[in-house]
């Protein structure tokens, strides 16, 4: 994906990632476990260290 492509989904959808860390910001709810599942997969393991502060 190009920068310029991955610039523009940010924009895109920041306002409904903001709301939605707003709301839960451990994203412990059940209809935000495929996006923490999406993270871990990103990520590879690096989403479990930040949870541990």
């Amino acid at each position: 994906m190009s920068r310029a492509a991955v610039v523009g989904r940010l924009r895109k959808h920041w306002p409904s990632g903001v709301a939605a860390l707003a709301k839960d910001p451990k994203l412990a709810a059940p209809e935000h476990q495929g996006l923490v599942k999406a993270l871990e997969e990103r990520w590879e393991g690096r989403l479990s260290l930040a949870r541990v502060g």
